[in-house]
This record gives C-alpha cells, sequence and structure tokens, in this order.
C-alpha cells in the first residue's frame, strides 16, 4: 500500500466561524434586547419594526435614530470583522 499524502486535520471551528458568529450576535442583539424590556408584546413588535425599518407606526414618521439602534451593531461588528484582519494583512505585507 502507498502512503498518501498526508491531510492537515482542523479542530473544525476557525477565525472565519467566529468572525461569522459575531456578525450573527450583533445582527440579533437589538432584537433581544428590545424582546427582553418589561413591556406588551404589541409595543415590542412596534419597536422591533421600527429599529429595523426606522418607521415609527404609531406617529407615521422616520426615525434614524432608531434606524441607527438596530442596524449599528452590525455595521460595526461587519467593519471590525472584515476592516481589522484587511488591516493586520496589510501591515504584514510591509
Amino acid at each position: 500500500m502507498a502512503k498518501g499524502k498526508s491531510t492537515r486535520r482542523s479542530s473544525g471551528f476557525n477565525t472565519q466561524k467566529v468572525m461569522k458568529y459575531v456578525r450573527l450576535a450583533a445582527l440579533l442583539a437589538p432584537v433581544a434586547f428590545e424582546v427582553m424590556k418589561a413591556d406588551t408584546m404589541q409595543n415590542k413588535a412596534l419597536h422591533v419594526i421600527e429599529n429595523t425599518t426606522g418607521f415609527n407606526m404609531n406617529t407615521g414618521t422616520f426615525n434614524g435614530a432608531a434606524l441607527i439602534r438596530g442596524w449599528g451593531p452590525l455595521l460595526a461588528a461587519t467593519l471590525v470583522t472584515y476592516g481589522v484582519p484587511k488591516i493586520a494583512g496589510m501591515i504584514r505585507g510591509m
């Protein structure tokens, strides 16, 4: 029997998976925060909708601050998980 090229075994949990889970947690965190509040289910749903769309259904107005509250953590996590490795690679290349 010929001995073949040995394959490198990995634990199956690499940095890319960690980064993916960080982004997923950042996406779900604002929703979880609103759901955990002590309020009626209707108000919780209205706050979740306002944070994800920026539209306040009670007043019929757009609220940019609520939109940032809902999408800000995902934006920040995405910038960190993609930006920091790119910058580290550029520094390593110098």
